[in-house]
């Protein structure tokens, strides 16, 4: 009997409990093909991942009745490796935006700021290990060497990773910035980068300040002819506002594919993002948890108390649901795995909520620039 029409037999079932018969039916028969649709269909009827999950853990596939094991499908991976995430679907680390090059980027990403040089290699493996395709650092961070070992030390193939890094802010000049890129390639042992950007328009002691204009041109010359020397697959900004990338969009030969920003539920640049948009830039949101400050609102842990999920997952879909890519940082492998359970919706009203909250206190953490409100 074919397994989409199980729920058929069941006339009293609402369609969110027929979803659910479907999905569990087609898992424990391994038709792997037609579970995308129905999948997508459940969740349509109200179903979440967290509900979804543990009925396909244990109606999965058996050696009785194997699956192709980690065959990709449209938007799921079924793991059936012997690990911590057997069975398990995980829905965005698989899904990927497109920007103005062409080049694929994760929607999901891990971010290292913080991370020790030290402990960055057994960050990113385990990040890898998870089901991350996506891995952010800086030179400013000081873990180029760490993150490029666990790049290397990870059992998937270089093209399938997507490794970002950023100029230092300080360097405002051709040949620092071009001698900058070589070190980062160095640092990481890496033949190529996948995104590199300048990480700030103006050095971090005179963050919004001065006029780096001329020196932000001269760097992201840098970036072109290493971008057209191959050395870089794609380039970017961060932290720059409208004016900074209207000073590169004037005098550039390839604009900005990336912009990388604080966006996170309580700091919303609603305007940057649609400017962003309007000029087919990607916004990559980091802090997409405001540095833990967030994990105090009353009112985000409410509504993630409504959604069955915590407040870091509420938060990066929120991020996610921008059309932004979300760059949650941490080290705890544990973490990593929940950051990635966000396969539910929220609703318009609560995105609208969000959107104009107002939390941009980020307590003792506010000594680093970008938390400084400048």
């Amino acid at each position: 009997m074919a397994a989409e029409s199980v729920g058929a037999l069941r006339p009293g079932l609402d369609p969110r409990d027929r979803s659910l018969v479907t999905v569990v039916a087609l898992a424990s028969t391994a038709q792997v093909d037609q579970i995308p649709f129905h999948l997508d269909r459940a969740m349509d009827n109200g179903l979440t991942a967290e509900e979804i999950d543990p009925l396909l853990r244990r109606a999965g596939p058996t050696a009785d009745t194997p699956a192709p094991c980690g065959r990709r499908l449209p938007g799921i991976v079924l793991h059936q490796e012997n690990t911590p995430d057997q069975g398990v679907w995980k829905l965005i680390l698989n899904e990927t935006y497109t920007l103005s090059n062409g080049v694929h980027i994760p929607k999901l990403g891990l971010g290292t700021w913080f991370i020790d040089d030290d402990k960055a290699a057994d960050a990113v493996t385990a990040a890898v290990a998870i089901g991350y395709r996506n891995i952010d650092t800086a030179q400013a961070y000081g873990n180029e060497r760490g993150v490029g070992e666990g790049i290397r030390a990870s059992d998937v193939p270089r093209e399938e990773l997507f490794v970002s890094t950023k100029v230092a802010a300080e360097i405002k000049d051709y040949d620092d910035a071009a001698a900058a890129i070589d070190a980062s390639l160095t640092a990481l042992r890496l033949d190529h980068i996948d995104l590199m950007l300048i990480h700030s328009p103006q050095p971090w002691d005179n963050f919004r300040g001065g006029d780096y204009a001329e020196g932000n041109r001269a760097t992201w010359r840098a970036l072109e002819d290493a971008y057209q020397a191959g050395k870089l697959r794609s380039i970017g900004v961060s932290n720059f506002e409208q004016r900074d990338l209207d000073n590169i969009l004037s005098a550039c030969t390839v604009a900005p594919q990336v912009n990388q920003l604080l966006v996170h539920a309580g700091n919303t640049p609603t305007e940057l993002l649609a400017y962003c948009d309007s000029k087919d830039i990607l916004v990559q949101a980091y802090s997409p948890i405001a540095h833990g400050e967030i994990l105090k609102n009353p009112d985000i842990r409410a509504m993630a108390d409504r959604y069955g999920v915590t407040v870091p997952q509420l938060c990066i879909r929120y991020t996610l649901q921008l059309g932004t890519v979300s760059l949650p940082k941490t080290a705890n492998p544990e973490h990593m795995r929940s950051n990635a359970q966000v396969d539910f919706v929220i609703t318009a009203d609560d995105m609208d909520a969000l959107r104009n909250l107002q939390a941009q206190d980020y307590g003792e953490h506010s000594v680093f620039p970008v938390y400084s409100g400048k």
